[in-house]
Order: C-alpha cells, then sequence, then structure tokens
C-alpha cells in the first residue's frame, strides 16, 4: 500500500456516497473530484521518484483551474511551494513566467464571466473593485451572500449569527447536522490534525528533510480542511478535505509497520467489494424510477408578475426562489431597470434607491 493509494481509497468512498445523491450539474462534486485527483497524482510522481518539476508544475495549474470552480479551494495551492522553491533556487525565470501565464491563461475566462455577471473581478470578493460598470452588484449584497453561506454551513440558518466565534456554533453543527460516519471522520481529523503537528515538528528537530514532501501534502489538505470548518462546513462543500486529511494521516502512520501492510490490503479489498455491491444495488434501485433516464422536472413557485419597462418580470412571494419556468425572474424587483432598450441588454440597480 502507498500514500496514494490510501488517497483512491477516499475518492472511492466519496463516489459511491455522492452517486445518489447527484442532482443538478453542482460545482461542489466536480472541485471535489478535482482536488482527488491532483492529491492523488502528487503522490504517485513522489512514489515513483519524479525528477523533473514539470508535471508538479502542471499540476498547479490545474489547481487554478479547481480553484475556479471554488474559491474555496484555492488552498490546494500550497502545494505550489514545491515547485516554485525549485524553480527560484535553480533561477528558472523563463520557466516561472511561462507557468504563470499558464496559470492566468487558465483563470481569465472565469474572471472575465465574474466581472460580465457581477461586475467583480472575483466573486465574492469585494476588496478587488477593479471595475466600474453600471451593472455591478452592490458590495453589501456580497457581504450578505457570503454570510448566508457560513451560516447555513454552520447551522444557524441567520445571517445576524454570521460573527459568532466557533466555540458556539460547533457543539449544535456537529450534534444536528453529521451523520454517525461524518461524527468520527470530524473526530478523526481533529486527530489528524494533531498527529501532523507532532509529525512536523519531529521532522524539523531530527531534520528528517525527507518527509517535507509528504507533509507538505498533509499540511495543505490539513490547512484545507481548517478553512472550510471555520468558514462554510456543510459537508458537501469539504467532503474531500475531510476524507483526505484522515486517511492520509492514517496512511503515514500505516506505513511504518510494515506487517501491517497485508492485513491493510486485505481490509481494502472487503472494502471495495462492500461497496461494488452498495453501488450495484443503488444502480438496481434506481433503474425503476422514470427519472433514471428522464430528468425530474423542476418546482413551480407562487409569483408575482412584475411591468419593468414594457417586460414581465417574476419574484418569488416567499424566500427566494421561483424555479426555471418563471424567465426573467428575479428575487427583487425594485430597485431595478433595463440597461438597454431590450431585454437582451440586461438588468441594473437604480442607485440611490432602497431595496423594497
Amino acid at each position: 500500500m502507498y500514500l496514494s493509494d490510501y488517497a483512491r481509497v477516499g475518492a472511492i468512498y466519496y463516489l459511491t456516497m455522492i452517486c445518489d445523491e447527484i442532482v443538478a450539474p453542482s460545482s461542489d462534486y466536480a472541485v471535489m473530484l478535482m482536488i482527488f485527483y491532483i492529491i492523488i497524482t502528487w503522490l504517485e510522481m513522489l512514489e515513483q521518484k519524479e525528477e523533473s518539476i514539470v508535471p508538479y508544475c502542471l499540476l498547479c495549474v490545474a489547481g487554478v483551474y479547481t480553484l475556479t470552480l471554488k474559491l474555496t479551494a484555492g488552498l490546494i495551492l500550497l502545494l505550489l511551494l514545491k515547485p516554485a522553491i525549485y524553480l527560484i533556487k535553480n533561477k528558472c525565470w523563463k520557466q516561472i513566467g511561462i507557468y504563470l501565464l499558464l496559470g492566468l491563461v487558465v483563470a481569465a475566462p472565469w474572471m472575465i464571466r465574474s466581472v460580465l455577471v457581477s461586475g467583480w473581478l472575483i466573486y465574492p470578493l469585494p476588496a478587488l473593485d477593479l471595475f466600474s460598470v453600471d451593472w455591478k452588484m452592490p458590495a453589501e449584497y456580497i457581504y450578505y451572500d457570503v454570510a448566508q453561506i457560513q451560516t447555513w454551513g454552520r447551522a444557524l440558518y441567520s445571517i445576524a449569527a454570521a460573527d459568532l466565534p466557533i466555540t458556539q456554533w460547533f457543539g449544535n453543527w456537529f450534534l444536528t447536522t453529521l451523520s454517525g460516519t461524518e461524527k468520527l471522520l470530524i473526530i478523526g481529523d481533529i486527530a489528524a490534525l494533531a498527529v501532523g503537528v507532532m509529525a512536523a515538528i519531529v521532522t524539523f528537530l531530527r531534520r528528517k528533510w525527507a518527509n517535507l514532501d509528504i507533509l507538505l501534502v498533509l499540511c495543505t489538505v490539513g490547512c484545507s480542511y481548517l478553512y472550510w470548518q471555520y468558514s462554510a462546513p456543510l459537508m458537501r462543500y469539504g467532503y474531500a478535505y475531510v476524507l483526505l486529511l484522515l486517511i492520509l494521516t492514517m496512511g503515514w502512520l500505516l506505513s511504518s509497520f510494515k506487517k501491517l501492510d497485508g492485513f491493510v490490503r486485505a481490509a481494502v479489498l472487503l472494502f471495495g467489494v462492500y461497496k461494488l455491491v452498495a453501488v450495484i444495488q443503488c444502480a438496481m434501485a434506481c433503474s425503476l424510477l422514470p427519472n433514471y433516464v428522464w430528468q425530474v422536472d423542476y418546482a413551480t413557485y407562487e409569483l408575482q408578475e412584475n411591468d419593468v419597462q414594457g417586460y414581465t418580470v417574476y419574484t418569488p412571494l416567499y424566500g427566494d426562489r421561483s424555479g426555471y419556468h418563471a424567465f426573467p425572474s428575479v428575487p427583487v424587483v425594485n430597485p431595478i431597470e433595463l440597461r438597454g432598450e431590450d431585454l437582451s441588454d440586461g438588468f441594473r440597480r437604480i442607485y440611490g434607491t432602497d431595496v423594497k
């Protein structure tokens, strides 16, 4: 068993967990799978003693792509330390420029889209206020959006509680939102963080520099887990961090006990058979549903028709959901206006007025 094999076990577990949950093209699944891909490939190259720095650099470019899927995945770029130190130490300025340009090319469509949709270069970071466009989303809406995501993930369900310290919401979140298995995973992650810190201290005190590459991977997944835990810890937002931190730490510890390798491989084999049976049962159950082939229709909600310069715009009577069929729709119709003479020009806020 190599460390990359443990990461693969985590990926298999994640895939079998979501196979009956995917109901929309959500960004959460894509970004989690990209995290698994990068970590597995990175570890595999370390195990194969890859001498070229190029594959590591390209995986960092893949990390930039992962960030564009979900901004909170940005800590995967901590892996960049390995190729960056090598390139700077060897004064490879041309290569540094090439990889920076590659990262910019990968991120450019995402940033352009962000400006076109929200008026901000990177949403939701209102600190980067670079464009004066008339359709720009007000900064207070962004803060509200961020607070809503955080409080929802923390099981607080009120943006007034967005500033509560972790000591005041962790217990309720742990007890009320997690399944039994998820509680064990979180407890294991907390223990893994302690083990990782001790391992780092031992590495630097005894100067075991051969461990630095593995420590960098553990540090990356550990920091990603901590950011998820402190920001918006909804499980589907960070399942990859939760699984990887625990399973890689366990794998690193077990690798020092060579006599356990056969037992671990047998356990993994049994786990694989169990999950294979579970997936087959899930597929058979789903095959009986008509929506296994045809998508379930979107829900309909009670809406209000509003006239905006001759166009009918729909708003929900309750909450912020309008469904798929009512178009165009917005959460609030005041204060917005058409940007031009035609609907294709989009809407903008009428500044100087309050939202009603």
